[in-house]
C-alpha cells in the first residue's frame, strides 16, 4: 500500500460477505518454460488491522515457498511488487515527494543493487579513518629545517621507509646537531641512542643560560614488579619434605649408635649407617644431599631460581627509575625558586609562578624516597632467598611477595605524584620550552631529540597510515567510478522509459494541447526526478513541470502510462520475442476466462485491450 495508514485498510482484503473462517485464496495455473503447469496459491492468513500488517501463505503444488523464483517469476522490489494497479496508487509516482519518486524509479529500473553497493563502499571509506602518528608534530617541525630536513628526507610520503633506514637518517641528523651546537663532530660508529642523548645534553646546555628546563624534568614512569613466586612456593614445599625425611633418618641413626652391641666391640666394624661411627653435621649434610638427589628438589630449585632472578631484574629496573624520578627542582631553595620564576617571566614576557610545581616536586621526591626504602627491603628479602636456594634451604615466599607488593604500592604512589607534578607545572613549562626554543634557535634540535626516541614505533605508525591512505584513495576512486557508471545506467534506462511513457500517453490522451515530454533525473540523479510537459498553442511551445499544469484526469493518465511502461520495459524478453507492446492483444492465461457481454469500464472484458 503506497498511501494512507494500515488502519484505513482494516479488514479490506477478504470478502466481507464470506462467513468467518472461510479461506481467502487466490489460485492460478502457471505454465513454466518446459510447458508444465504449476498450481500456485496464496492464502490470506491475516488481514490488515489497526496497526497490523497483512500476512499470507504462498504454495506451489502444495509446498510452501517464499517466492515464485522456482518457476521463473521474480517480483520487483517494493513499492513495485504488486502486479495490479490500484486506484489509490495510480498517482503515487506523481504525488510522492521528489526523493521518494526517485526511489520509485530506481526500484522500477531494478538498479537498487548499485545504490546498495555504492553505499556499502561509501561506508567503508568513512570507516577508514587515518590513524594518528604520535610524533607527527615533531616530524613537521624537523622537515622544513634547512639542516635536519635534507638529512631526514620525505618521511610522511615515503611508503618504503624501514626502521633501519630511519635510524640511520636520525643518527646522521643527531650527529649534525651535536656538531652544530658543540662545535665538535661525534666519532664514527656511535649508536643512535648515544647521539640522541648527546644532542639532548647540548640543547639543555644552550637553554640553561636562560632557563634550566632539565631541572624540572621528572624521570620516566615507574612500573612495579610482577612476580607471583609460585615456583618458589613449590620449591619450599619440596625442601620442607626433604628436611622431614632427613630428620627421620637422623633419629634412626642416633638410635643405631646407641645399640649395646656397638658399645663394647673389640675390633673395628663398619657402621651400618655412617662412615666413622659418629653423626657429625658434615655427615648430616651429606645425608641431606643424598635424600635430595632422590627427589625433584633440584628441578624445583632451578625453577625457583629463575623466578628469583626475574624478580631481582625487575627490582633493579625499578631502582634505576626511582633514582631518576624526582626532578632537581625539588631541591631548590626559596631564592633559587624565585630566580627560576624570574627567568621564566623574562622568556614569556609575563609573571610566572612555579610554587605549586615546586611543592609537587617535593611531594614526588618524598614518594621516591619511600619507594627506595621499599626497594631496599625487597632486595634484601630476594638476597636471603638466593642464599637459601644455594644451600637447598627453605625461606618464606610470602614474605617476598609482601615486600614486592609494597614496592608496587609505592610505585603506584610515585606515579600518581609524578602525574600531579606534571599537571601543576607542565602547561607553564611547555610554554617556556616553546618560547625558549624559538629564542635560542633550538626548536628543530629539540623536536629531533623527541623524534629519535622510538624510530621503530614511528615507522610502524607511518606505514600503517600510508596503507590506510592508499586504500582510502583507491576506494574513493572506485566509488567515484561506480557513481558515474550508476548515473549513466540510470540516464540510459530513464531515456528508454521516458519514450515508453510517451507512447502510452499518446494512446491514452491523443491530440492534447498539453503533452507529456519526458522524465529525467535532476541534481545528478542522486536526489530528484522531474516529469516535464509541453504547452502547445498557436505555434508557441512552453515547457513546464507536469505536476504544475496537468489536470487531475491528465495526472491519472500519466500515472497509468508510467505503470504500463514499467510492465513491459525496453529490452525485456517479451518485447524481444515480439509478444507484447502497446496495442497488442495478449493471449488470456489459462484458468482466466473472459466474460461477456462487456461492461463499460472493466478491463479484461471481451473486446478490451488487455491493459492490466
Amino acid at each position: 500500500m503506497l498511501g494512507g495508514a494500515k488502519n484505513e485498510y482494516d479488514r479490506s482484503l477478504r470478502n466481507a460477505y464470506q462467513p468467518d473462517g472461510e479461506p481467502t485464496i487466490v489460485r492460478a495455473g502457471i505454465e513454466d518454460r518446459e510447458g508444465n503447469e504449476r498450481r500456485v496459491e496464496r492464502e490470506l492468513t491475516a488481514d490488515f488491522g489497526r496497526g497490523q500488517d497483512c500476512a499470507s501463505r504462498l504454495t506451489v503444488h502444495g509446498v510452501e515457498v517464499e517466492d515464485l523464483s522456482s518457476i521463473g517469476i521474480v517480483l520487483a522490489e517494493p513499492p513495485l511488487r504488486a502486479p495490479v494497479l490500484f486506484q489509490h496508487s495510480i498517482r503515487y509516482a506523481l504525488s510522492a515527494a521528489p526523493s521518494d519518486r526517485l526511489t520509485y524509479f530506481k526500484a522500477l529500473f531494478e538498479i537498487g543493487d548499485l545504490d546498495t553497493f555504492a553505499d556499502a563502499l561509501k561506508g567503508a571509506i568513512d570507516r577508514l579513518a587515518e590513524p594518528p602518528v604520535r610524533l607527527e608534530s615533531e616530524i613537521r617541525v624537523c622537515s622544513p629545517d634547512p639542516v635536519i630536513g635534507p638529512l631526514l628526507g620525505d618521511l610522511l610520503g615515503d611508503e618504503s621507509l624501514t626502521e633501519s633506514v630511519l635510524s640511520e637518517r636520525l643518527g646522521r641528523a643527531c650527529g649534525a646537531g651535536v656538531a652544530a651546537l658543540s662545535g665538535e663532530a661525534p666519532g664514527p660508529g656511535v649508536s643512535l641512542d648515544l647521539l640522541r642523548d648527546q644532542l639532548r645534553a647540548e640543547v639543555e646546555n644552550v637553554q640553561r643560560g636562560r632557563f634550566d628546563l632539565a631541572a624540572w624534568r621528572p624521570g620516566p614512569t615507574v612500573k612495579g614488579p610482577e612476580a607471583g613466586f609460585e615456583a618458589c612456593r613449590a620449591y619450599v614445599e619440596a625442601a620442607a619434605s626433604v628436611d622431614r625425611e632427613v630428620e627421620q633418618l637422623r633419629t634412626l641413626y642416633e638410635a643405631v649408635l646407641k645399640v649395646p652391641a656397638y658399645e663394647h666391640l673389640e675390633h673395628d666394624v663398619r657402621c651400618p649407617v655412617c662412615d666413622d661411627g659418629t653423626l657429625t653435621p658434615e655427615r648430616l649434610s651429606v645425608l641431606r644431599e643424598e635424600v635430595a638427589a632422590g627427589t625433584d628438589l633440584r628441578n624445583r630449585r632451578s625453577a625457583a631460581e629463575r623466578e628469583r632472578q626475574t624478580a631481582a631484574t625487575q627490582l633493579r629496573s625499578v631502582s634505576d627509575a626511582a633514582t631518576r624520578l624526582a626532578p632537581r627542582a625539588s631541591r631548590l631553595d626559596d631564592e633559587q625558586l624565585a630566580g627560576a620564576e624570574a627567568s621564566a617571566a623574562a622568556i614569556l614576557g609575563e609573571a610566572v609562578t612555579l610554587s605549586a610545581g615546586h611543592e609537587s616536586a617535593r611531594d614526588l621526591a618524598a614518594s621516591s624516597t619511600k619507594l627506595t626504602d621499599a626497594l631496599s627491603r625487597a632486595q634484601s628479602a630476594i638476597a636471603d632467598a638466593s642464599e637459601q636456594l644455594d644451600a637447598l634451604g627453605t625461606f618464606d615466599p610470602d614474605a617476598i611477595v609482601d615486600a614486592l607488593r609494597t614496592v608496587g604500592t609505592a610505585s603506584e604512589a610515585s606515579d600518581a605524584a609524578r602525574g600531579r607534578f606534571l599537571a601543576a607545572v607542565g602547561p607553564t613549562l611547555g610554554r617556556v620550552s616553546d618560547a625558549l626554543n624559538d629564542q635560542v634557535g633550538t626548536s628543530g634540535w629539540d623536536a629531533l631529540v623527541r623524534f629519535a626516541e622510538a624510530p621503530g614505533k614511528t615507522v610502524a605508525e607511518l606505514r600503517h597510515r600510508n596503507a590506510v591512505t592508499r586504500a582510502k584513495k583507491e576506494f574513493t576512486g572506485a566509488h567515484t567510478a561506480i557513481e558515474g557508471a550508476k548515473l549513466a545506467v540510470f540516464r540510459e534506462k530513464f531515456a528508454g522509459m521516458s519514450d515508453e511513457i510517451l507512447k502510452w500517453w499518446n494512446r491514452l490522451r491523443p491530440d492534447e494541447p498539453v503533452v507529456f515530454e519526458r522524465a529525467e533525473p535532476r541534481a545528478g540523479g542522486r536526489r530528484f526526478v522531474d516529469l516535464k510537459a509541453q504547452l502547445r498553442a498557436g505555434g508557441i511551445v512552453e515547457e513546464r513541470d507536469a505536476l504544475g499544469i496537468f489536470s487531475d484526469s491528465q495526472l491519472n493518465a500519466l500515472g497509468l502510462a508510467a505503470f504500463l511502461a514499467r510492465g513491459d520495459p525496453p529490452g525485456s524478453a517479451l518485447r524481444r520475442a515480439g509478444r507484447s507492446g502497446p496495442g497488442r492483444r495478449r493471449r488470456a492465461p489459462r484458468h482466466v476466462h473472459r466474460r461477456g457481454p462487456a461492461r463499460p469500464g472493466r478491463c479484461g472484458s471481451a473486446g478490451d485491450h488487455d491493459l492490466s
